[in-house]
């Protein structure tokens, strides 16, 4: 009973469309648009490895 009124609300409702309008232009914009994360992490290893040094220096 409880899953026959459950696919018949999820029928009715907008909630399954606006999720994939939400999610396909997401994935898209990760997957499609060209950012400096696809060319390497290098420049991110030099901006975050001092910064994570001196938290486990202070957390010792």
């Amino acid at each position: 009973m409880n899953t026959r009124v459950l696919r018949i609300e999820l029928r009715r409702s907008v909630a399954p469309w606006a999720g994939v309008v939400v999610l396909v232009p997401a994935l898209a914009f990760l997957y499609l648009l060209d950012g400096v994360w696809w060319s390497g992490t290098t420049a991110w290893t030099a901006q975050w490895t001092p910064l994570a040094l001196w938290t486990r220096s202070l957390l010792f």
